[in-house]
């Protein structure tokens, strides 16, 4: 799978992303995108499809220069193209979930770290457009 922001230049790797519960953690690395194995695949159905990676430059670290309507296109493995629009932007504290719990139409959420010591996190939402 790829994640693809034409207007950032950026094409990324995306691997599957898991929580450890008992320490509270979530897989990383240092140059690939992460797909939260706990959130729906991309579909055309409902959901929250949810990306992390790490603020560096081999990721995410030009993601807070994305444009107002940029497009995102998530590729799965198995060939569909996900097209998605940024529709907001927010900053949150790591505990915020509520994309865990998020029910309605399809969207796609980007986080990667942000704040002087990276300690909150920014929120990238985008919504289905189309699928190929």
């Amino acid at each position: 799978a790829e994640l693809v922001i034409p207007s950032l230049n950026m094409d990324l790797p995306i691997v599957p992303g898991y929580y450890n519960s008992a320490s509270q953690t979530w897989t990383l690395t240092l140059d690939k995108v992460q797909y939260a194995t706990i959130t729906p695949e991309p579909n055309n159905k409902e959901g929250d499809t949810f990306l992390y990676g790490h603020y560096r430059s081999e990721v995410f670290a030009r993601l807070h220069l994305i444009p107002a309507d940029a497009v995102a296109i998530v590729t799965t493995s198995n060939g569909h193209a996900f097209y998605y629009r940024l529709s907001s932007i927010r900053t949150t504290d790591p505990n915020d979930d509520h994309v865990f719990h998020y029910q309605g139409k399809p969207v796609l959420t980007i986080q990667t770290c942000t704040g002087i010591f990276f300690q909150s996190r920014q929120l990238f939402t985008f919504n289905l457009e189309r699928v190929v």
